[in-house]
């Protein structure tokens, strides 16, 4: 094999491993936001991330930062409504020239799910985080859905918006875990000897960080 083509066969193998690596995660997208639990960590990232600006696309705002590449977590909160607090921790930042170093974020209440014109600002302003921060919601609806956002800055004349990976959790009254409840059924309740059916479970109330085990 000539070097040229060993060259481009490493420039191949390496684009592939970055976009293994720092490939757009899902909730990069409003409407595949990442749900939040409480007692679960989620560690997430706007590695890679963009923004969707277009009329009544998600990023169509301008309440606390001007979006850059944002990433989207989402919450229902329970019966009663509160107070929510979402906590953001270890932060480890991408470190390139004229990369910014801080990250913006808050909670919107959407009247149009992921339409940026729909959107009022719930949550605490926060732009200028470069480590541990909260972002404090209060008197929320009860069994409404919000929105998190969490966008990188171009905060000291950099071109390239902050890139960082991190851990979130969610607390607070409004928030505080109910206890699961589980629904079992059967696609077809006539039930005859000799043949096999599939039972399914419903878990309700915040049933991402919940698990369960069948028993006969």
């Amino acid at each position: 094999m000539s070097p040229f083509k060993k060259v481009n066969l490493l420039l191949i193998l390496l684009t592939a491993f970055q976009n293994l690596v720092f490939g757009q995660a899902a909730y990069n997208n409003c409407d595949q936001a990442l749900a939040l639990c409480p007692q679960k960590t989620e560690f997430i990232s706007n590695i890679g991330a963009d923004k969707s600006l277009c009329n009544f696309c998600e990023d169509d705002f301008t309440a606390c930062f001007t979006p850059n590449n944002t990433i989207w977590m989402t919450f229902e909160t329970n019966a009663t409504g509160g107070d929510v607090n979402v906590t953001f921790s270890n932060l480890q930042f991408q470190v390139n020239p004229n990369q910014g170093n801080q990250i913006q974020a808050t909670v919107f209440e959407a009247l149009a799910p992921c339409d940026g014109t729909t959107y009022t600002a719930v949550g605490t302003c926060v732009t200028t985080a470069t480590n541990f921060f909260n972002v404090s919601a209060l008197g929320l609806n009860a069994n409404t859905t919000y929105y998190v956002v969490v966008n990188g800055a171009k905060n000291g004349g950099a071109t390239i918006a902050a890139e960082v990976s991190m851990n979130v959790d969610i607390s607070g009254s409004g928030i505080d875990r109910l206890v699961p409840f589980v629904s079992i059924g059967v696609f077809n309740d006539t039930l005859c000897q000799g043949e096999t059916y599939t039972f399914y479970t419903l878990l309700t109330n915040c049933s991402g960080a919940s698990s369960f085990n069948w028993y006969i």
